[in-house]
């Protein structure tokens, strides 16, 4: 089209409408009709540009359809020269148009054209007036001419027949079924496509960012796990009560942070359904009494009461996964610290339930508490408790999720029972499938019948007495062997062995050093909180502080003549000698002096091949290994095949069997099947802590 135009009138514009009208009546589908009749628009005007958009008015906004060969595109039109159309269903002329205050481009021109004027005629309904459709007719800025109102009624005129059209064509109803649905359909494929393929980018980069993520949190607890170990080998021989207060808090916050790596771990398994659960047997009183350690330096700068009481009624060898259940508690223990007040008290039981064979594990505390409407909601992922008390004190919301879906997994239910301002308590329990050992723990004392014991305590601490009472008769200690004191002066009459009494007694009067006076009794004094000052005249060879965390061990050493530390060499080890296959310098330094603490033999090589040859120089020897310890990543081969070859090698020779414990540094539940599957004796996720591999030790050499 020219700069200049011969406009149509007259005879000429009537004789052009009849014939488009005749055009658009013949047997053309919809969308055919709708591209002739904007042709005919755009000659009987002479304008660069038509287009009839289809509008739609909901209650809540107002856009608008066009079609455009392969698509359809809709857009809001609340503002711009449209939505003054709808509002009027008059026709609007627009010249020098982008000049306009009512003119959106985003809106009036989407495409960015370089329009001069635009004309918007409305489209009604011939029977009932409604708005079905506008259109739109541009010219270009090239143009030398404008827009006349003659322009707006030849648009009126044709747009007239047309509406007209669409109504015989029940449009009103059909639009939707004969006009959009192929076109509808190819932007839904188009779209569906664009869909998954931003799924599948999405699905990559998250996968990507978990793998990196694990990758960060391996090389961040590698050298933690060892850090752990060789501050657990500075405890064997220490005797200094103040370094060992100090490694204890030590060990406190590095476990603390390997259990913010494991979260990450558990979640990357979880959602990958790859969370490994073990069955491996432990001693149920060494794994679990020492996890209220992990708190001492927590509860000191909150002066919070923490006592625990594990059952000594549990059997001595159980099945199950000790770590994931110590990781539970452990999460459970940190909300309950982070929660209670200054000055507040925490509760951590351990009971064993002879009639279910399960473990009753409970932690309660008197801290906020939690409305009965969150009491669900906490155990989902990101949600917090209290945000300002999270805002202080860290956690990303995940804890509570971990462990109710590693409880589910363990075969158990993690709940809560709590009041608003009343505090909580979380309890939960894990069915032993297998309990190797149907005894209890053998705590008896020689000289119980000999013992008479005074209990102490402040009003408040009742259940404390419970605990101690169960204690004692679980170490062969009558009944009417125990006395509860209430007056301090009532201690002089009876014979005491033993005196125990709260921590709260220190502070008064000729409390501790009248019992010195006085009677010739061991006083253990209770700390149900730290005691950061012992006054001089307490310092006496006959009395013992003792935790409120104590371990059953440690409460059952004080009636004992030889008291051993819990990290004693055991001799029962001796002349055993184990096989290494390790590449990683640090685990196997540290494993050495593990090794050697506990009296056994030792050698190591680098590497699967070596690993082999010496197995095999050993084995066809008179003096084999006892065990082999092998690592799930060797530098040439594959641990499973080291793992094939030994067995093939004891089969071939018809010789004895060699347990082979297989460790790994990740979570990976396939990798846990695939070792066990192939032959190996055991399969644990480190850290690789020194009771861990004592049970290990103790389990397959007294075989």
């Amino acid at each position: 089209m020219g700069k200049y135009r011969k406009e149509l009138s007259g005879n000429g514009l009537y004789s052009f409408i009849l014939n488009s009208v005749s055009e658009i009546e013949k047997e053309y589908s919809l969308d055919e009709a709708i591209v002739k009749f904007e042709k005919f628009v755009k000659e009987a005007i002479q304008a660069d540009f038509t287009k009839l958009f289809f509008i739609n008015l909901s209650p809540n906004f107002k856009y608008i359809r066009y079609l455009d060969k392969s698509q359809i595109l809709e857009y809001d039109i609340t503002n711009g020269i449209f939505s003054k159309v709808i509002d009027r269903k008059k026709p609007i002329l627009k010249r020098g148009v982008t000049n306009s205050k009512i003119y959106y481009q985003s809106i009036d021109n989407p495409e960015e054209l370089p329009f001069k004027d635009l004309i918007y005629i409305p489209m009604l309904h011939p029977k009932n007036h409604r708005l079905i459709a506008i259109l739109q007719i541009g010219i270009f800025l090239d143009k030398k001419y404008s827009f006349k109102l003659s322009d707006v009624e030849r648009g009126e005129e044709l747009s007239y027949y047309f509406a007209k059209y669409l109504s015989n064509k029940e449009f009103e109803n059909n639009v939707n079924k004969n006009l959009f649905n192929e076109l509808l359909s190819k932007e839904i494929k188009k779209q569906t496509e664009i869909f998954f393929k931003q799924l599948k980018d999405t699905e990559a980069i998250a996968n990507f960012r978990a793998k990196l993520l694990v990758e960060v949190a391996h090389e961040i607890k590698t050298p933690m796990n060892a850090i752990l170990g060789f501050m657990e080998l500075l405890k064997l021989n220490e005797r200094n009560e103040e370094k060992l207060k100090y490694l204890n808090i030590a060990l406190a916050d590095s476990q603390y942070m390997v259990s913010l790596v494991n979260n990450i771990l558990d979640m990357t398994s979880l959602q990958s359904g790859k969370m490994v659960i073990e069955n491996i047997s432990f001693n149920p009183q060494l794994e679990f009494s020492s996890i209220a350690y992990l708190f001492y330096s927590k509860v000191a700068e909150k002066n919070i009461k923490l006592n625990s009481f594990i059952d000594p009624l549990l059997p001595t060898e159980l099945i199950s996964d000790p770590l994931k259940i110590k990781q539970v508690i452990t999460n459970l223990l940190s909300n309950a610290v982070k929660f209670t007040p200054k000055g507040g008290m925490i509760k951590f039981n351990v009971i064993w339930n002879e009639k279910k064979r399960a473990i009753y594990i409970s932690v309660e505390d008197n801290g906020i508490g939690i409305e009965k409407y969150m009491q669900k909601a906490i155990f989902e992922k990101y949600v917090r408790i209290d945000n300002s008390i999270t805002k202080e004190s860290g956690g990303a919301g995940l804890g509570l999720y971990i462990s109710k879906r590693i409880v589910e997994l363990l075969g158990g239910e993690l709940e809560v029972d709590s009041k608003k301002g009343m505090g909580s308590i979380f309890y939960f329990s894990v069915p032993i499938k297998f309990k190797i050992d149907t005894s209890y723990s053998k705590y008896g004392l020689p000289n119980a019948t000999d013992l008479k014991i005074a209990i102490i305590l402040d009003s408040g601490c009742s259940y404390l007495k419970d605990y101690l009472i169960k204690y004692f008769l679980a170490f062969g200690i009558k009944f009417n062997q125990i006395d509860t004191i209430k007056k301090i002066e009532l201690v002089k009459e009876a014979n005491y062995t033993h005196i125990f009494i709260d921590s709260t007694f220190i502070q008064k009067e000729f409390s501790i050093s009248y019992f010195l006076k006085n009677t010739n009794a061991k006083i253990i004094i209770l700390k149900n909180r730290v005691v950061k000052d012992i006054p001089n005249s307490l310092l006496d060879e006959r009395v013992k502080i003792l935790n409120a965390v104590y371990t059953t061990n440690e409460l059952f050493n004080i009636f004992r003549e030889d008291r051993r530390k819990d990290y004693e060499i055991k001799r029962k080890f001796k002349n055993k000698n184990v096989l290494i296959i390790d590449n990683n310098q640090v685990t196997i330094e540290y494993l050495k002096e593990v090794l050697k603490a506990l009296g056994i033999s030792s050698q190591w090589v680098d590497n699967g091949e070596d690993g082999i040859e010496a197995y095999k120089r050993k084995k066809l020897s008179s003096t084999p290994y006892d065990m082999v310890l092998l690592h799930d990543r060797l530098p040439d081969i594959d641990f499973t095949d080291v793992i094939k070859i030994i067995l093939s090698v004891e089969e071939k020779h018809n010789l004895p069997h060699t347990p082979i414990i297989a460790y790994t540094d990740n979570h990976l539940k396939d990798k846990m099947e695939i070792a066990l599957e192939v032959g190996a004796d055991e399969f644990f996720v480190k850290p690789m802590k020194i009771n861990r591999l004592k049970n290990l030790f103790e389990k397959y050499f007294k075989k």
